[in-house]
């Protein structure tokens, strides 16, 4: 996957002890995605979980659905062994329930367990990974929330407002910039988190702003140059 050129502090210890453990390509991926509201991951542990149940279950149907073979024809010669011309009484019954045996047994259940307990920890620390993306979540919002017309309108555009030109620059481009250097993918333990459709979306975002604030200058850079 892509080098990571932006990762969290709060992610570093974390990523620190993967990298002194052998090194696995993640099992599952999964989609870190923004809508102004919040952040999400799809598929999200209960996808997985339901996921993972129902290929279990499908094991389990598939070697149930096999005849018990206790009862077949053809193991009849040991079942009811033919003595002195005579057949035995048939006593070993139906034979062992399978469906029973899942449910008793310890090993599988122990394993559907943990199995659980990995997904669920994998998924909290990939929140770790998206709280991170909070600060752009939030400048996002704002961003899309923004009134042109209102700042076209109010006392912001003026030959002596410098300040705020000047303030709202800077800001917009560092969000580009910081923006631009957000991992596409990055591997948090068994899962790759996949960002690029969430740097996709962000990027236009301050270079929108920008685009509306260079727009509004222009008049004002125009009497500066004319005066």
């Amino acid at each position: 996957h892509s080098k990571c050129n932006f990762i969290p502090d709060a992610m570093k210890p974390h990523l620190n002890e993967q990298q002194e453990e052998q090194q696995l390509p993640p099992l599952f991926v999964t989609e870190l995605l923004m809508e102004i509201n919040g952040l999400y991951f799809t598929p999200n542990a209960n996808h997985y979980l339901m996921g993972t149940e129902e290929i279990i279950r499908r094991i389990q149907d598939s070697t149930l659905s096999v005849k018990n073979l206790v009862t077949d024809d053809y193991f009849h010669s040991f079942t009811k062994p033919k003595i002195n011309d005579k057949f035995e009484e048939h006593a070993v019954g139906e034979g062992p329930s399978l469906a029973a045996i899942f449910e008793d047994d310890k090993h599988l259940q122990t394993l559907i367990n943990n199995t659980n307990d990995t997904i669920e920890k994998a998924f909290e620390l990939a929140w770790k990974y998206a709280e991170s993306f909070e600060p752009f979540r939030q400048y996002y919002r704002d961003n899309e929330n923004l009134d042109v017309e209102a700042v076209g309108k109010g006392e912001h555009v003026t030959e002596s407002d410098v300040k705020f030109f000047a303030e709202s620059l800077a800001e917009y481009k560092r969000q580009h910039e910081e923006t631009t250097k957000i991992s596409e993918k990055l591997s948090v333990g068994m899962l790759l988190c996949d960002a690029s459709k969430l740097k996709t979306k962000m990027l236009p975002s301050p270079q929108k702003c920008l685009e509306v604030l260079l727009y509004l200058l222009a008049p004002v850079l125009c009497v500066d140059t004319t005066a």
